[in-house]
Parts: structure tokens; C-alpha cells; sequence
């Protein structure tokens, strides 16, 4: 079975895991049904590059509502979210494409790919390197690992890789919104 790692490093060593936590870049897209749309409109569609902390401690995948905005996302629903503050919030949910770039030993790269609901969070007053949290629901799918030593992580997808060439690592995806049946 092969592995597809994500691989990062925090300065300074040791401490940066600390003061920094485990930073991750990710692209952040509309889900395909709604790229495919954009796609047959305008010939593109948008996408953002964004820095996501890993946080082990969030249940849900939390971005700046602002980013996803610029997305062209439009909210699906609201859930209450609980952050330090410990007062509950309603926040706008958005359902997003989000892919990490991931390697395989003597292979080309890949990226693995979810499609989730994320929730919209206002940005904080002071900027953030990261524009987010990637919470439990993504890493659900794969395992983490801290080498707190050398200041180093790993996101590890150990999903079975079949093709000899690996193009995208596909976690179990929501259906989309639009794509629910509704019930009489």
C-alpha cells in the first residue's frame, strides 16, 4: 500500500509547533458542481491559496468568511459555533472544495481532495499568517503526526493508492446541497 504524505516544517525548532502550531497550504475552490457551472459561463473559475492551521481541537474546518466569499460561495446554512470565547455563535456554512498537496515516494504529486462544508468566521482584528482552521472533519480521513523534536509534521492519507500515477486522494464527499433529494 502506498502512502501520500504532506510534509511541514515550523521554525524555530522546537518551539515553533508551539508558538506556531502545524501551518499548511491549501487551495480552496467552489465544489465541482459549481466550478462546472462557472466553468461553461466565463471559461474559469476562482481559486485561493490559502494557509490553514491545523488544529486538532476543532471539530469543523473553520475559514475567513471573507475568503470564501471571494470565492463566489454563498451560504447553505447556519450552525452555532463555540470558539475560545466559549459563547456560541451562529456562522454561515459554505460547501467548498479544499485540496492539500501531497507526495508520493517515486511518484508524481497529487493533491488530496475534499469536498465539505466549512463555516464562515469573521477575520480576527489582528491578521493571521493562516486564514483558518483545518479541523477534525478533514483529518478524519487521514493520520497526523507531530516529530515535535525537529519541528516537523506530517498529514499522512493512508487510503490505498491503485493507479501508478496519483492525481487526486478523495475523501468520502458530502452531497452537495443542490444534489439532495427532498423528501414528501
Amino acid at each position: 500500500m502506498a502512502f501520500a504524505r504532506h510534509s511541514g516544517r515550523v521554525e524555530p525548532v522546537p518551539m515553533g509547533l508551539v508558538h506556531i502550531g502545524p501551518v499548511v497550504e491549501v487551495k480552496l475552490r467552489p465544489p465541482a458542481v459549481q466550478r462546472a457551472s462557472q466553468v461553461q459561463h466565463n471559461g474559469i473559475f476562482p481559486e485561493a491559496t490559502i494557509k490553514l492551521l491545523v488544529d486538532t481541537g476543532a471539530q469543523r474546518t473553520v475559514i475567513e468568511q471573507v475568503v470564501l466569499e471571494s470565492l463566489g460561495l454563498t451560504p447553505i446554512s447556519m450552525v452555532p459555533i463555540v470558539g475560545v470565547s466559549q459563547v456560541p455563535e451562529d456562522r454561515p456554512v459554505y460547501y467548498a472544495e479544499i485540496a492539500l498537496g501531497m507526495g508520493i515516494p517515486g511518484k508524481e504529486v497529487g493533491e488530496a481532495v475534499f469536498e465539505r462544508e466549512v463555516v464562515g468566521v469573521e477575520s480576527p482584528r489582528r491578521p493571521n499568517e493562516h486564514k483558518g482552521l483545518l479541523g477534525r472533519d478533514f483529518l478524519r480521513f487521514m493520520d497526523f503526526h507531530y516529530h515535535g523534536n525537529n519541528g516537523t509534521f506530517e498529514i499522512v492519507s493512508v487510503q490505498a493508492v491503485a493507479a501508478s500515477s496519483v492525481r487526486k486522494i478523495t475523501g468520502k464527499p458530502q452531497i452537495h446541497p443542490s444534489q439532495k433529494k427532498h423528501r414528501r
